[in-house]
């Protein structure tokens, strides 16, 4: 089996929380968002932990050193394929896979995230991503498949056309990528965009252009792969933990989420 290293993006502001606080120790249940990405992640044995922190980095580094974690520091803050661009030192010389996560989706399952490792060594793909199903995608990148099932690219709401638009498939953020064939392809990489970012979706272009196969396994359960942008969607998710958990205590079983 490829090791496993894992890779969190935190370095976020998170702006439309309206707080001083980064977005990932915002508290959920008592606890940071991170802590509970991070205590899912330990079950998984990863080889190796890397955090890329940026806004208050130093706060979020004090808040987890208790953790047998490593740090990438992400300034100025350019997207998600620049966060992986900064934190090419720590996991360009290894083996295996690189799972990448998001600090702000706290309740994603260790069993969904092995679902989509095992996929992703069992189809022995370049990039494996993980999508949901939503009805209403609206602001989410979408995943455009070809007809063999694998995914031709992610379109990003502002830069998707009319028939784009319509596709329900949309990126969670959540990727599992063979080390070697990322290196081919995250220095290029470009910011030409609305945005004016480097957007690590565009990776699955670039794996096609080379003929590398990139597969997207579908978490059926949207709301495990729900990330925290408000205070709305934060008092929602807190409701919506403690009823998980309350039904995990009544009817304990392999179908329950990891809280």
């Amino acid at each position: 089996m490829s090791p496993t290293h894992v890779l969190i993006m935190a370095a976020g502001k998170g702006t439309r929380l309206e707080s001083s606080l980064p977005k990932v120790l915002h508290p959920l249940a008592g606890r940071p968002l991170i802590e509970h990405v991070l205590q899912t992640v330990e079950t998984l044995n990863p080889a190796r932990t890397l955090v890329v922190v940026g806004h208050q980095a130093e706060l979020v580094k004090s808040r987890l050193r208790r953790r047998a974690i490593e740090f990438a520091e992400q300034v100025p803050q350019l997207g998600t394929g620049h966060a992986v661009q900064v934190a090419r030192d720590w996991w360009s010389g290894k083996s295996g896979n690189l799972l990448i996560l998001s600090g702000d989706v706290p309740l994603i399952s260790a069993g969904t995230l092995r679902k989509m490792i095992e996929a992703h060594n069992r189809t022995s793909a370049s990039l494996t991503l993980l999508s949901t199903r939503l009805a209403d995608p609206t602001g989410y990148g979408r995943v455009i498949r070809a007809e063999d099932g694998r995914v031709r690219s992610i379109v990003e709401q502002k830069e998707a056309g009319p028939g784009e638009l319509q596709v329900k498939e949309v990126n969670t953020g959540l990727y599992c990528f063979r080390i070697i064939d990322l290196l081919e392809v995250i220095e290029r990489l470009t910011p030409d965009n609305r945005q004016n970012e480097y957007y690590l979706t565009d990776c699955v272009g670039l794996l096609n252009r080379r003929g590398k196969p990139v597969e997207a396994v579908v978490c059926e359960d949207w709301l495990e792969v729900m990330g925290v942008n408000s205070r709305i969607d934060l008092a929602r998710m807190e409701r919506l933990l403690r009823e998980r958990r309350s039904t995990n205590q009544l009817n304990p079983g392999p179908a329950a989420i990891d809280p």
